[in-house]
């Protein structure tokens, strides 16, 4: 079984996403991403969302702003050895991303 993953660089793993083929009826595509960080590396991306994705080349043209990055707030505490978050990505081709972060140590609190 071929591995999704690839690690980019200590604490940090892209999931290979492909992208849409040509398609005559949608010119404009956005790429997509799908990263794990490590806690230490999440605490880098919050300081600075659009440096960290452009340091890593995590999009194939560097983003210029962002307009959204949501956290889900989890069940439970964090683990005393340290968790994973997983971060899930659009980038359109103006180069703005949006982005919402889920905690990989427990499952999301419901919002309703």
């Amino acid at each position: 079984m071929p591995q999704a993953w690839k690690k980019v660089a200590d604490g940090i793993w892209e999931a290979e996403v492909p992208g849409f083929a040509e398609d005559s009826k949608e010119h404009v595509k956005p790429e997509f991403a799908v990263l794990r960080l490590s806690e230490a590396r999440y605490d880098e991306f919050a300081k600075d969302h659009v440096g960290f994705l452009n340091q890593h080349k995590i999009f194939a043209r560097p983003v210029n702003k962002q307009e959204v990055c949501s956290a889900a707030k989890p069940r439970k505490e964090k683990p005393e050895e340290g968790g994973f978050w997983y971060l899930v990505f659009a980038h359109w081709p103006s180069s703005t991303a949006a982005c919402q972060a889920y905690p990989g140590w427990s499952e999301p609190e419901s919002s309703r």
